[in-house]
């Protein structure tokens, strides 16, 4: 059977991508994640994404530890849209480290998430591709995003409340209390 080295961002977009890749794939479960902030939150999502490869029987391999400050330095350096940046960035160490590690091929969680964007996820994925000669695999797993969610729910996983950067956790508290105000105001 082929191997495949996965980018995970979370347990809950990994339980049902994981599953779907196996029937093709013996999949190697990859960290890296700089945009993750604060380090409680990094943290928490590492964790309860390497409790369940180790429940599945696998490892969790890890790219190099890198500050969100130089997450932030990198991206406003780089004159890209955030997203853009960020997806690219993942999607570049995945690529690099699984042609490192011998595999002809990667793929992302990433990909399972609706409040992702999916086109710059899957641009970002087959340039990273095309620079580390090795198959970007894609395919739309927002379908079964539900089916994961429940899948944490039901072993106790960690569920995040926003994207993970910095600047998501500001939208993600603005949007709140913009609705909290607005439940107020009734």
């Amino acid at each position: 059977m082929k191997e495949i080295l996965l980018h995970h961002c979370c347990a809950p977009c990994s339980f049902a991508v994981t599953r779907l890749l196996e029937e093709m794939f013996r999949v190697q479960s990859f960290w890296y994640n700089p945009n993750i902030h604060p380090a409680d939150e990094h943290g928490k999502r590492k964790d309860s994404l390497a409790r369940f490869v180790a429940e599945s029987g696998g490892s969790l391999l890890e790219g190099p530890e890198e500050s969100v400050e130089s997450w932030i330095e990198r991206w406003q350096a780089s004159g890209l849209d955030r997203c853009r940046f960020c997806y690219a960035l993942r999607l570049q160490e995945a690529a690099r480290s699984a042609k490192q590690l011998g595999f002809g091929s990667f793929s992302t969680t990433l990909l399972a998430s609706p409040y992702q964007k999916h086109e710059l996820i899957r641009e970002a994925g087959l340039r990273a591709a095309n620079d580390a000669g090795i198959q970007f695999v894609y395919r739309n797993f927002r379908p079964f995003y539900y089916e994961g969610k429940d899948e944490a729910r039901r072993r106790g996983a960690y569920m995040q409340k926003y994207c993970g950067c910095i600047f998501s956790r500001k939208e993600r508290e603005e949007e709140q209390e913009r609705k909290n105000k607005g439940e107020r105001a009734r």
